[in-house]
């Protein structure tokens, strides 16, 4: 017999999620982000740094308000068509995965396809 969602079965199986501190086993809140701060990089075809490595970081997203593609690289070596982790077409956005350990909080390095008119709008979370 189907069951339509919602019903006693369904309601039976559902579990509570809480965090707990591994120090002293108590209940945890989550903290977070308190700061954002917005910056923006010209579009330039050479390798260049978006966000500097930040180990206080818990987010970030990049918008790419240029008319050319930009290529994205978390990691250090130089962006560029063939190094990239993310590639973000015009009037496109990026916010970091957050992983089971948080965000990435290395080095975030970009390149454009040509040096068009526009920039990536940073918004990095602390």
């Amino acid at each position: 017999m189907d069951r339509p969602i919602g019903s006693t079965e369904a309601a039976r199986t559902a579990r509570e999620v809480v965090l707990v501190d591994p120090a002293t086993g108590a209940p945890a809140t989550p903290i977070g982000p308190s700061t954002g701060t917005q910056t923006s990089v010209a579009d330039t075809t050479a390798d260049t740094t978006l966000l500097a490595a930040n180990s206080s970081r818990k987010g970030a997203c990049v918008h790419n308000d240029s008319t050319a593609i930009l290529y994205l690289l978390l990691g250090t070596g130089p962006a560029s068509a063939t190094a990239f982790s993310v590639k973000l077409s015009p009037d496109t956005y990026y916010e970091l995965p957050v992983c089971q350990g948080g965000v990435y909080t290395g080095v975030i390095k970009g390149a454009w396809s040509a040096d068009a008119a526009g920039a990536a709008r940073v918004t990095e979370l602390v």
